[in-house]
């Protein structure tokens, strides 16, 4: 597999919100796509100091997310099945179940946003958490 050259250097913010909180989380990296998806590797850095590498890939039907770092997660959003996502710390590691209700992406010219529902639940007959998540990924 070839791997992509970068297209352009971006910022990434995302915000999440659940059980009427929100979290802002941003970040800068780079932008590539090719037929298939569009792809994006950022840095994000806590309150703390702590840095987590990141990464988008942004298909026509569903979403993966991954981190590594503080935290280590991947999460594949896709609105036609329920999948595992993995969770792990230096001290802890656990999978939650994730049921992705809406899946959303628009482009403009200088902005990809990216609108996701899902429910993040312990086991599948969990009825879990709500969440909303909306990244915006923008020329740097």
């Amino acid at each position: 597999m070839e791997r992509l050259q970068k297209e352009k250097d971006v910022k990434v913010r995302i915000t999440t919100t659940t059980d009427g909180e929100t979290f802002i989380t941003e970040g800068a990296g780079e932008y590539a796509h090719d037929d298939e998806a569009h792809y994006v590797a950022y840095t994000e850095r806590d309150e703390h100091g702590s840095v987590t590498r990141s990464g988008l890939h942004i298909g026509r039907e569903k979403l993966l997310l991954h981190r590594d770092g503080a935290v280590n997660m991947k999460m594949l959003f896709d609105p036609l099945a329920t999948t595992r996502a993995d969770y792990s710390t230096a001290g802890f590691a656990t999978q939650f179940a994730v049921r992705t209700r809406q899946y959303d992406v628009f482009f403009d010219e200088k902005v990809i946003t990216i609108d996701l529902r899902y429910v993040l639940a312990q086991d599948n007959d969990d009825p879990g958490t709500d969440f909303t998540l909306k990244i915006e990924i923008s020329d740097a």
